[in-house]
C-alpha cells in the first residue's frame, strides 16, 4: 500500500498534488493506497476524492524524496527521484513530489 498523508497548515494545491502523484505511483506498483490526515483536507464540501483502504495499518516504511537545497538561493527543490519504482508495500511517501513524470506518461491518471 503507497500512503500519503494530508499535514495541517499544508495548502489545498499541495494536498491535491501530492495526492494525485501518490495515486499514480500506486497505480505504476500495482499497490493499492490510503489517505492518512484527511481530516486536514482542505477540500471538503466542494471536492470529494477517494481516501483508499479502510485497512489499519501498524507500521510502514518511508519514502523519503530526494531533495536539493541551493544555499545561495535558500531554495529547495526536486525532481523526479526514479528510488520511488523500487519501494516496498506499505510505504508513506514523504517530499514535494512536483515533477510530472510521476505521472509516468499518463496524464488521465490526474
Amino acid at each position: 500500500m503507497i500512503i500519503c498523508e494530508f499535514k495541517d497548515g499544508q495548502g489545498l494545491g499541495n494536498q491535491l498534488w501530492n495526492y494525485a502523484t501518490a495515486r499514480s505511483i500506486s497505480d505504476e506498483l500495482s499497490m493499492d493506497f490510503k489517505v492518512l490526515g484527511y481530516q486536514y483536507y482542505k477540500g471538503h464540501g466542494f471536492l470529494n476524492i477517494n481516501k483508499g483502504s479502510d485497512a489499519e495499518i501498524d507500521e510502514f516504511k518511508v519514502f523519503y524524496e530526494a531533495l536539493y537545497y541551493d544555499k545561495d538561493l535558500k531554495y529547495l527543490s526536486s525532481g523526479y527521484d526514479d528510488n520511488v519504482l523500487s519501494i516496498n508495500c506499505n510505504t508513506k511517501l514523504e517530499g514535494l513530489f512536483q515533477s510530472e513524470k510521476y505521472f509516468y506518461g499518463n496524464i488521465d491518471r490526474i
